[in-house]
């Protein structure tokens, strides 16, 4: 399980805390990442010790080693 609680699955996203509580990002937000071309929901928090992140789970991790890059982000945040 992840920090959130949620059972951990390909694609899920997690943000470094400082995007959280800067409110920068919140969760339940969609975020597209222009390296996979695909929206996904922030669903859970990376370890504190990161900064300015997001994390996409892959379970293969010589395709994610791959990917280890920047890319540009869009985050479309979620309203009640």
């Amino acid at each position: 399980k992840g920090l959130s609680g949620e059972d951990v699955r390909e694609g899920i996203v997690a943000v470094s805390p400082d995007l959280l509580k800067k409110g920068t990002a919140h969760y339940g937000d969609l975020l597209y990442i222009s390296c996979f071309d695909k929206w996904y929901l922030i669903e859970d928090t990376m370890n504190s010790r990161f900064e300015r992140r997001v994390d996409v789970f892959l379970f293969d991790k010589q395709e994610s080693l791959k990917i280890n890059k920047k890319c540009d982000i869009e985050i479309l945040h979620y309203t009640k």
